[in-house]
């Protein structure tokens, strides 16, 4: 491959010569005249000159420069108005607040009696006393109009209903702290099931008892004999059965309670346990119960009315059972002391259910004035007209079940004492009131209380 060279060069003469009509190059085609019909004629440029200059020429370059400055955004403040703080002010004293303290009508009172065990029957107090109920269902209701009677049964007009109408079906029970007085007169076959009107030695039981309903008394004894349906006077009573008890009373001086528990003494603390277990099983929540409140030591104060280290003998009401109470001007219990002074401690053991509900005939509803525990008037015995004694006890009100009151005016313990003595309230479980105007503790006189709550 040769560059191009003019043919006036005077390089040109150096290159080879031919005669090759298909080449393109003159040098190769010497002679020859024309490419086909083509003239190759050639025309002969002038040679030019190029003038190389090293020079740099700068190019101008003509722009603005950019801002790179932001902008601010518009920024609205809102309205601004200064608060003025007017200086404090002294205020005025408030105003005393006017207190209207609920009214209880829970009057109990005291009676003179005295002890006696009978399964069914002339109880000093009651129908049933101090004997073991280990079963049964009973329905018992107190008439209105004989419990009206508040004297002497002598003081009853004659044609006056007696007091109870009760039923039960499947009654069983032991006496398990004492001999007992077996039959009663109503209704003789009762009577003639337990052999007569018999005493029954120390551990007799009987069971399958069964009273469709009767209407009932101790007639012609003092009034005292039928203050409630069950009763202690010395030693222990327990009820491990079912009972609902009417109370359609809508006015009464005083309480009517279901068992009846006046001090006229005690048994050895080891003898009531013994029968407790030999009754309801040494398992039971009684004997659990039972234990707690023997050990339980009351405040300094209340041991220097009665020394703990004293205390030999239990007077006892043990309630394993379910006891539903309705109507007014009713109570559990009533409790207060008349012999054997602080040696003896009482106590009200409930570890079963007891339910205060209100009652209705189909025109009147009765739900006023109710009380659980019930520590009334009398701490002394008399001796002689005008000579007394002073009988000072503990009195221990343990709950370890369920207490439930949906009456109005309801007090869970009530205590009006003639003399200061140890009242003590001990709730291991479920006590509650519901009704309006009511109070866990009413002390209507002064005692030496105090109150235990471990739920």
């Amino acid at each position: 491959m040769y560059r191009y060279i003019a043919t006036n060069s005077a390089m040109y003469s150096n290159l080879s010569k031919s005669t090759n009509v298909r080449s393109a190059s003159t040098n190769r085609r010497k002679g020859l005249s024309n490419y086909g019909i083509a003239s190759n004629i050639s025309q002969k440029e002038p040679i030019v000159s190029l003038e190389l200059n090293a020079g740099i020429s700068p190019r101008v370059i003509n722009k603005k420069s950019p801002n790179t400055a932001p902008t601010p955004p518009d920024i609205l403040l809102p309205t601004f108005e200064p608060k003025f703080v007017n200086p404090p002010v002294i205020p005025n004293a408030p105003h005393s607040p006017t207190l209207t303290l609920p009214s209880f009508n829970v009057n109990v009172g005291s009676s003179n009696n005295a002890s006696k065990k009978v399964i069914l029957g002339y109880g000093d107090n009651s129908l049933i006393q101090e004997v073991a109920i280990t079963g049964g269902d009973f329905k018992i209701k107190r008439n209105p109009i004989r419990a009206a009677y508040n004297g002497t049964q002598g003081t009853v007009p004659s044609g006056t209903p007696p007091m109870w109408h009760y039923s039960f079906v499947n009654y069983s029970g032991k006496s398990p702290f004492a001999s007992v007085q077996g039959g009663h007169q109503f209704p003789s076959t009762i009577t003639n099931a337990m052999g007569g009107f018999s005493w029954k030695p120390l551990g007799y039981s009987w069971s399958g008892l069964n009273e469709p309903g009767t209407d009932a008394e101790n007639t012609a004894t003092p009034y005292q004999k039928n203050l409630a349906f069950l009763a202690v006077n010395k030693g222990a009573m327990l009820n491990n059965a079912n009972f609902l008890y009417t109370n359609p009373i809508m006015t009464s001086q005083l309480l009517k309670e279901f068992v009846h528990q006046d001090v006229h003494g005690g048994i050895a603390t080891a003898t009531i346990r013994t029968g407790i277990v030999d009754s309801v099983g040494s398992s039971s929540s009684l004997v659990t119960a039972y234990d707690d409140m023997v050990a339980y030591q009351t405040t300094a104060i209340q041991q220097s009315l009665v020394p703990y280290s004293g205390i030999t003998e239990q007077h006892t009401f043990l309630n394993g059972g379910k006891v539903i109470i309705e109507g007014a001007n009713t109570s559990l219990g009533n409790t207060y002391s008349h012999m054997e002074g602080s040696k003896v401690r009482q106590s009200t053991i409930n570890t079963g259910d007891i339910i205060f509900q209100p009652y209705s005939d189909g025109t009147n509803i009765f739900e006023k004035n109710t009380a659980v525990f019930v520590i009334s008037k009398d701490t002394h015995e008399t001796i002689s007209p005008g000579t007394t004694v002073p009988q000072i006890q503990d009195s221990i009100n343990y709950n370890a079940g369920k207490i439930k009151m949906y009456t109005t005016n309801a007090v869970g313990l009530v205590a009006d004492p003639e003399q200061k003595r140890p009242v003590s309230l001990i709730n291991r479980d479920t006590f509650e009131l519901y009704g309006e105007n009511s109070a866990a503790i009413y002390l209507k006189k002064c005692s030496s209380s105090r109150y235990t709550n471990n739920k």
